[in-house]
């Protein structure tokens, strides 16, 4: 008898020490931190390409010296979605 309640008492003390164990919810903060960091990271490298993209068009649209002007060409244009963007934070 005394050895089932000493087991019932380990069990208890166990199912208490693992609902205080923290370590999960610590391991969880961590990553979203990571994720929010990587996030901001992949946004600023998006900007950069957008913005280089958008002054490519500009100058090969402007340089009268260069190529054919492409003021014929529909897949040239400085409308498009991807020639600007905005952040959303």
């Amino acid at each position: 008898m005394v050895d089932m309640l000493e087991e019932i008492k380990g069990q208890m003390d166990e199912r208490g020490n693992d609902m205080t164990d923290t370590s999960p919810l610590v391991k969880i903060k961590q990553g979203l931190s990571k994720l929010k960091q990587e996030i901001k990271t992949m946004d600023l490298r998006i900007g950069v390409v957008g913005h280089t993209l958008m002054q490519a068009k500009i100058r090969h649209k402007v340089s009268p010296s260069g190529p054919a002007q492409n003021d014929d060409d529909p897949d040239f244009d400085l409308d498009d979605d991807d020639a600007s963007f905005s952040f959303n934070k």
